[in-house]
């Protein structure tokens, strides 16, 4: 789920899962 469409009370698990996802995405963008 991109961060930006987090729901604005995210539960804890999922707002992890948000921002490590986003930071994957930059991984994969800066490996190319």
């Amino acid at each position: 789920i991109p961060k930006a469409n987090a729901p604005k009370t995210p539960i804890k698990g999922l707002e992890i899962h948000a921002v490590s996802t986003l930071s994957e995405a930059l991984d994969i963008v800066a490996e190319m």
